[in-house]
């Protein structure tokens, strides 16, 4: 009802303001001009004289729900929680994980570096692509593919020299961004870190430092790594999931005879953010020892994610 009034009595008001420009001379016009004036007066009259009761008070403006926000994609406490039970299991090991999944990741014991072993194939095989001006040789590229797909140490020599050792990795690295990796001659003994780790992945599995052809090669060789070979990060593949890693073992004498493990990589899923992983461990007794702990790290890393 109220709307009907103020309905009627700004149509009123309109009418009145209207009519003396058009007809105060003409007597008929002027009583209709004067019937308004008396209309809009009555209504504003009703109106000042019954206010609105509260409950006919105007709504308040409707305040659209707020959404939730986002949950995180790495559920960080969960997962140092049972990494930390997980490694007080085995005191003798150090390990240390970055995992990152879109903008968000999550570090354990960053702070940690290890020797990178056979993961440092990655690096050289980056190195190589982005040092070199011509493409690869023939040569150069089956060597390529015995050190990812096989983890052949030959060709590592071989293509560790084309690249001039340290000096050019050490080069290449600044360039995809890594801070915590330092080279030697040693290739196996290089010193790198979690973070470093997955800092190179992300800057060569995408083109921009690398070309479109040289990111294709390298995804392709770490996709393409023997079936016994594919341990650790692969523990967070679904199905029609893409695995693309390269791991790491070797017995050290500075260790006591103890084995390094690692697993490095990435997880494709059709509709989802690519995950990386870079799982640095140390202490082991035997390989067969290095790979179980680093498959249940992948395990408990996939739980979280």
């Amino acid at each position: 009802m109220r709307k009907i009034l103020e309905f009627i009595r700004d149509l009123a008001w309109v009418a009145f303001s209207w009519a003396p420009r058009q007809a105060w001379k003409r007597k008929p016009l002027r009583a209709a001009a004067l019937g308004f004036l008396a209309v809009a007066a009555a209504v504003t009259l009703i109106m000042v004289q019954n206010p609105p009761s509260p409950g006919m008070a105007a709504a308040a403006p409707s305040v659209l729900p707020q959404a939730e926000p986002a949950a995180p994609l790495v559920d960080a406490g969960e997962l140092t929680e049972s990494l930390d039970a997980y490694l007080a299991l085995h005191p003798e090991l150090a390990g240390s994980v970055r995992v990152s999944v879109g903008e968000e990741f999550f570090d354990y014991h960053p702070e940690l570096r290890f020797e990178t072993a056979s993961i440092v194939k990655v690096d050289i095989l980056a190195t190589l692509l982005y040092l070199q001006d011509a493409p690869l040789t023939r040569d150069q590229r089956d060597m390529a593919s015995d050190m990812i797909t096989l983890s052949d140490n030959d060709a590592t020599n071989e293509l560790y020299g084309d690249i001039g050792g340290p000096a050019g990795l050490s080069k290449a690295n600044e360039a995809f961004g890594l801070s915590e990796t330092e080279a030697g001659w040693d290739w196996g003994a290089v010193s790198t870190s979690a973070a470093d780790q997955v800092r190179l992945w992300h800057a060569v599995m995408y083109p921009g430092v690398l070309s479109e052809d040289e990111v294709a090669l390298i995804r392709e060789l770490t996709a393409s790594v023997v079936s016994e070979q594919v341990w650790g990060v692969d523990r967070l593949s679904v199905p029609g999931s893409v695995v693309r890693l390269k791991n790491g073992w070797d017995w050290r004498d500075n260790l006591d005879g103890r084995w390094l493990a690692h697993s490095v990589g990435m997880i494709e899923t059709p509709g989802e953010p690519d995950v990386f992983v870079a799982i640095l461990t140390s202490g082991h007794t035997d390989y067969e020892d290095a790979l179980d702990v680093v498959s249940a790290i992948g395990s408990l890393i996939a739980a979280a994610v």
